[in-house]
């Protein structure tokens, strides 16, 4: 009880506290670091995923709800590389994703990049948490299906920025909701998509409804996700998130709900009261890179 209402005191703080915390949050770890750049990871977010092991087991709680996301998220990123209204015809080829570029950001374990190589995408991962990529090695490597496919890196977008590199697809699912700047993350994510590609991320609404399931009823009566995995203040609104995105000259093409249910642990879509997905393109003649 009393860590409920720890959780209940810190997650009702209010905009303005939701806005000081993740500007703090990343100063600190510009500081703690000694990099100049502005960076969007938070030290204490990446703690809460520093230690699971069993992301590849589908029936941990750590990562039950994100295998069956797949359902959803697969999907819609294949249909938004091949420009074709979601889930409108079948694949006439097992590899119709051949040729495309995707960089999941904040990829875990590699539980979303598998099977869009599978597909035949060239898929990179990047991820903060060294145990985590390390994981997805260990995981990619017991399938030779994905050797040329597949590849992880431990680091952030602002260390591929440098680079110059960008991608068909830049996605970054469940991620927004745990990084100090939403509206620098965004840029960050859509300067790494080519023109004429998309930027895809599925994150958690800021509703009474998301603090009721995805906090009280996930974390501290089903149990689905650790305590504490959450902060309610954090989480983003699609108006917040389309706004960044249009903001900085991005094409928003649809805003979707997604619905769980932990009974039979099957997604669909639905409304937006706690999970959604938005899709973005980069106008082919952007003004920026």
């Amino acid at each position: 009880v009393k860590q409920l209402n720890k959780s209940m005191l810190t997650s009702w703080c209010g905009i303005r506290s939701y806005r000081l915390s993740r500007a703090f949050s990343g100063n600190s770890f510009n500081r703690m670091n000694g990099r100049n750049e502005e960076v969007t990871v938070i030290k204490d977010e990446i703690d809460k995923f520093a230690t699971i092991n069993d992301w590849w087991d589908p029936q941990a709680r750590s990562a039950r709800g994100l295998h069956s996301m797949n359902q959803l998220r697969v999907p819609l990123i294949r249909d938004a590389l091949l420009k074709r209204p979601l889930a409108t015809q079948r694949d006439e080829v097992a590899t119709p994703l051949e040729g495309y570029t995707v960089l999941d950001v904040g990829c875990g374990a590699g539980l979303l990049c598998e099977p869009l190589a599978r597909l035949g995408a060239r898929v990179k991962g990047i991820d903060p948490v060294a145990n985590s990529i390390s994981v997805a090695r260990d995981h990619a490597s017991l399938d030779p299906v994905l050797s040329g496919r597949l590849t992880y890196e431990c680091g952030t977008m602002e260390d591929l920025l440098t680079a110059r590199v960008q991608y068909d697809a830049v996605v970054a699912s469940e991620v927004v909701e745990h990084v100090a700047d939403v509206g620098l993350f965004v840029k960050q994510q859509c300067q790494l998509v080519k023109p004429g590609g998309v930027a895809v991320l599925t994150t958690i609404n800021r509703t009474l409804t998301s603090y009721a399931l995805a906090i009280v009823m996930a974390e501290y009566v089903l149990g689905l996700l650790a305590r504490g995995t959450h902060t309610w203040s954090m989480f983003v609104t699609p108006e917040e998130l389309a706004g960044h995105l249009t903001t900085i000259g991005m094409k928003v093409e649809q805003v979707r709900g997604m619905s769980y249910n932990p009974l039979n642990n099957q997604w669909s879509w639905g409304y937006q009261w706690v999970n959604y997905a938005i899709q973005a393109r980069k106008p082919v003649l952007s003004s920026w890179v």
